[in-house]
């Protein structure tokens, strides 16, 4: 599996205008999702995607680290609805073959484990805000 598994698809990351990413980062348009959906995306996670990605979201086997530097690059100023999107097309065998609540759930995990906070509303396929991790 290439690295690209977890990363943005290039076309689209071309398309992408850098000055509105980071004018939302800088508004403070994070993604919003529960608490709820971190404790629902792990455990998901843990019996979906650990076995290519690691347990701990980076000691993976077959795909891509989806937390700390490499995770960071390839999604800092992205729409989280690309994340929850890229989800899923997740497991390559099988893509969207989870509910769109599991896979929003599994992309709430991936950002609360990269340190994004936790806030009211839940993240679906349809939620704005920009992913920014501190710097």
């Amino acid at each position: 599996m290439s690295s690209r598994c977890a990363g943005r698809d290039e076309a689209a990351a071309g398309e992408t205008e850098e000055a509105p990413a980071e004018d939302a980062a800088a508004a403070g348009d994070l993604p919003s999702f529960t608490e709820a959906q971190v404790a629902s995306g792990k455990a998901a996670f843990d019996a979906n995607c650990a076995v290519c990605h690691g347990d701990t979201l980076t000691n993976n086997t077959y795909g891509p680290p989806l937390a700390g530097e490499f995770f960071h690059e390839n999604w800092e100023g992205a729409a989280a609805a690309d994340l929850v999107a890229k989800v899923h097309t997740m497991p390559p065998s099988a893509p969207d073959s989870l509910s769109a609540e599991v896979y929003a759930d599994m992309a709430a995990y991936i950002l609360s484990v990269n340190g994004l906070p936790a806030g009211t509303e839940p993240l679906t396929a349809e939620s704005g805000g920009t992913i920014s991790f501190a710097q």
